[in-house]
């Protein structure tokens, strides 16, 4: 047998094969590092989105069963068309900036945009203030929270004269918006909610 006419690959053309070896090589980690990213941000949105919706639903809940309390933003001399309440300004300390509901029993409920752990929370309270719970869950931080109350003035409690400040049926506009805090920061995505409710309870 003759070796003579056989032949191996020059150092050459390994190195050149290694080099698009390694091309190729890169090009797919990339493409799959960017696949689970993509991935990862999509099944964090979702949970976002859930957990937005539940909030809003929580207030939702409670005011299709029940009402404003109006008397309550009457004794405190907060006006109502002065825009809404809530906002950014962390923590919702002061009471202008707390949503005050009355259930269907007459309890008084209020929500509010707290700090927990450097994180904005939707909070609750069931004994007029005195303590908060969060409701938002670990892993999201609220970042606006803003809710609008029409009409602005008591429209089941008539003056003096009998007249009633307004005709209309009270709504709630509730908007939300949230950031997860679990992801790297360049890619953690922001949820935003809008909804709308209106109250079944008629008074007159």
């Amino acid at each position: 047998m003759n070796n003579k006419d056989q032949k191996g690959f020059t150092v050459m053309e390994i190195i050149i094969s290694m080099g698009i070896f390694m091309t190729a090589f890169v090009v797919m980690s990339d493409a799959f590092v960017t696949s689970n990213r993509s991935k990862a941000k999509t099944i964090v949105s979702q949970e976002l989105q859930a957990d937005a919706r539940y909030t809003i639903e929580s207030i939702a809940q409670l005011f299709r069963l029940g009402q404003v309390d109006y008397p309550y933003y009457e004794a405190q001399s907060i006006n109502l068309a002065n825009g809404p309440i809530g906002g950014t300004n962390l923590p919702w300390t002061t009471s202008q900036n707390q949503v005050v509901l009355l259930d269907s029993e007459g309890a008084q409920i209020r929500y509010r945009l707290g700090q927990h752990n450097s994180r904005g929370v939707t909070q609750i309270s069931l004994d007029s203030g005195a303590t908060w719970v969060n409701i938002t869950p670990d892993g999201a931080t609220i970042d606006n929270l803003l809710v609008y109350i029409s009409p602005f003035s008591d429209p089941f409690n008539p003056d003096l004269g009998g007249l009633y400040a307004s005709d209309l049926q009270p709504i709630l506009t509730v908007y939300l918006e949230t950031t997860d805090t679990t992801l790297p920061e360049d890619h953690r995505p922001t949820v935003e909610l809008q909804s709308t409710i209106s109250s079944s309870v008629y008074l007159r």
